[in-house]
């Protein structure tokens, strides 16, 4: 039994005989990976807690629309969804209810253009049984033989639309590049399902590369498909997959097209988005200068490093050349 106590929070947790053995159905028949395949990456991305302009959605529909697929296993809603907390939707026409739709969390087999395997979590973010759910996902990624992790997240952020922001990165390993920034610093966060899942599966050694595409924060409540744009890139860069992005990209450029065309019929908006753009860049260059003064630093203290190293080696070569050199010791010196 766990008790949590704080000045505003006492909660009682154990475990109930209630609890249920297992969260999830395999799918029958239970699909079977290509002969010769040993490298399935794993994927994530939850709708319900952080998918800044539907980003996630889209990504996930885009994937199961457009490749080959195959239903591996179908997690139970009664048991770990709060339907009073996330009440399903029902259609009512004409005063008669006509359809509902409940929340689903399905993972799923997926095949890219070249026919490679991988597995893809998605649907609502479940509220209850979080250490149960990544037990048992751990176990079936583990019977597919998966070692990579990637998670996907979207996130409003202070930025203009005008300006191609970078992912965030965290993960197993540190990685930066010009399309992708690493997190740096420490900060405390309410987690997410996708969050509390890659430290779980991060604990028993599966390598974890996490996303978080940026979204302009008065953009977040549109569907903002650009930021599906580029999670569907890099999940193809650390993927390794092939996957179809065409059409979503023509989507995105009709969208920023339209946007564009909103604001600048409305000049007060058109210098909002200007003194975004202005702080935007000023940070990314104060950035930019700060990531080149770190690396003139580095490249300085690996130099004096070495010059250090060169030093006690050149002292050790010298002292053995006097101890040769020096005149033989004889009695009777004084």
């Amino acid at each position: 039994m766990l008790v949590i106590e704080s000045a505003n929070l006492f909660v009682r947790l154990e475990r109930s005989d209630d609890m249920p053995d297992s969260l999830y159905q395999l799918h029958f028949p239970r699909p079977t990976l290509p002969d010769g395949v040993d490298n399935v990456p794993f994927v994530h991305g939850l709708t319900g807690f952080v998918d800044a302009g539907d980003a996630l959605l889209i990504t996930t529909q885009h994937l199961l629309g457009s490749l080959e697929k195959e239903l591996v296993a179908q997690f139970t809603a009664d048991a770990i969804i709060e339907y009073t907390n996330r009440r399903p939707a029902l259609l009512m026409c004409d005063g008669k209810l006509e359809a509902c739709h409940p929340h689903d969390l399905q993972l799923w087999m997926l095949y890219d253009n070249t026919g490679h395997p991988f597995l893809l979590l998605e649907g609502a973010e479940p509220d209850l049984y979080w250490d149960q759910l990544a037990r048992e996902l751990s176990s079936i990624l583990s019977s597919y033989g998966v070692t990579q992790i990637i998670g996907l997240c979207s996130a409003a952020m202070g930025i203009p639309h005008t300006r191609q922001a970078p992912c965030f990165h965290h993960g197993s390993q540190h990685y930066e590049s010009d399309d992708i920034s690493q997190w740096e610093g420490s900060m405390r966060f309410p987690a997410s399902f996708d969050a509390y899942l890659d430290y779980s599966l991060q604990e028993e050694n599966f390598h974890i590369d996490g996303f978080t595409s940026q979204v302009p924060n008065y953009l977040a409540q549109s569907r903002y498909s650009p930021a599906a744009v580029q999670l569907l890139h890099v999940l193809q860069s650390f993927g390794h997959l092939s996957i179809p992005i065409g059409a979503l990209e023509k989507d995105a450029d009709k969208l920023m097209n339209d946007v564009n065309e909103q604001i600048d019929d409305n000049p007060e908006l058109v210098a909002v988005v200007r003194a975004m753009e202005e702080t935007y860049d000023s940070f990314k260059e104060e950035h930019e200068r700060k990531k080149t003064a770190e690396a003139d630093l580095k490249i300085f203290a690996e130099d004096i490093k070495n010059s250090d190293k060169l030093g006690a080696e050149l002292e050790k070569f010298l002292s053995q050349v006097d101890s040769r050199t020096d005149p033989p010791h004889e009695e009777g010196d004084a």
